[in-house]
């Protein structure tokens, strides 16, 4: 900018030089999995997927808005965020420091800042103001804390989806008389398991499950699987009937799929019976032998046919 001053006695010129900093900014960002239950689709239990999200849409110069999708079971995320130089961070409001027991500080000024997140939508923010190395004033902080915008900072809102797991709302088990079959659970946030043992004469359960088809965490349908066979529906009523082979353990897994109001994930109920396993004879000989045998799961019937002269077998 040149100002001249014209007068009488002549002409004085002044030129003025500008320099406008760039807003405080985020120059690099990453959002991991850092915390989760176990996946009961993976062999070791990590997720499945990473957080995955796509170029911001700036709506306005200094404000940046992220939408990122986070796996089923993950229930908190690292962020790892760098700022421009002599810059302050904050995460929703608060201010990050490397001194921080839950923040880790990188040589390359990253922050690596953990987020936890709720199963459906929650909103995150990530603001950085300039700093002169002095601090800052009470009235940034205070503006900060209170969601406003700073003079030369920027903010970076992330909205983050994660599914909502479906679940059942009972599982009951009886045999084949109708008697109820006592279950011990065993719960996680992503897998319920159950356990029985039944009798060595049960040769086979029946399963009735419940669910909600409406409401928060809508589900739309209920499916087995056993053995060799593949996943099969359960009945209107219900209730499916599994069979289940003395002494060993018969897995029965069961999926329950969310409807698509809450983008039609699964959860998995697993139920282990035990059956156990009857007396039996080592070794049966008999003098005769035209003796025949018939064999059920708990009986053993033998028919011996004597001869005329004979009185008596051994």
């Amino acid at each position: 900018l040149t100002v001249t001053v014209s007068g009488a006695e002549g002409t004085t010129v002044y030129s003025i030089s500008i320099t406008r900093a760039e807003a405080s900014s985020v120059t690099a960002l990453e959002i991991d999995n850092y915390k989760w239950e176990q996946d009961p689709t993976t062999s070791d239990g990590s997720p499945s997927e990473s957080p995955t999200f796509t170029d911001p849409t700036a709506f306005s110069s200094t404000s940046y808005e992220y939408a990122v999708d986070v796996p089923q079971y993950v229930y908190e995320t690292l962020i790892t965020i760098t700022p421009s130089s002599s810059s302050v961070l904050f995460v929703d409001g608060g201010e990050i420091t490397c001194d921080q027991s839950d923040v880790s500080c990188s040589t390359s000024g990253a922050y690596a800042v953990p987020i936890r997140i709720e199963q459906g939508l929650s909103t995150h923010t990530v603001t950085v103001v300039p700093s002169d190395g002095s601090g800052l004033s009470s009235t940034i902080l205070q503006s900060v804390a209170e969601g406003q915008n700073v003079n030369g900072g920027s903010t970076y809102t992330f909205t983050f989806t994660r599914p909502y797991t479906p679940k059942l709302t009972s599982i009951a088990v009886v045999d084949s008389s109708d008697a109820p079959i006592l279950l011990s659970p065993s719960f996680s946030s992503s897998l319920y398991v159950y356990r029985s043992t039944v009798a060595a004469t049960t040769s086979e359960v029946s399963i009735s499950v419940s669910f909600h088809e409406s409401g928060d965490v809508p589900v739309s349908g209920a499916f087995a699987q056993y053995g060799s066979l593949s996943r099969i529906n359960f009945p209107d009523s219900g209730r499916l009937t599994v069979p289940v082979a003395e002494g060993t353990t018969t897995v029965i897994t069961i999926y329950v799929q969310g409807s698509l109001e809450i983008g039609g994930v699964e959860s998995i109920y697993r139920y282990d019976v035990t059956r156990g396993t009857l007396p039996k004879l080592d070794s049966l000989i008999f003098s005769s032998s035209s003796v025949t045998p018939s064999f059920s799961s708990s009986r053993y019937n033998y028919v011996a046919a004597l001869g005329s002269a004979e009185d008596s077998f051994t």
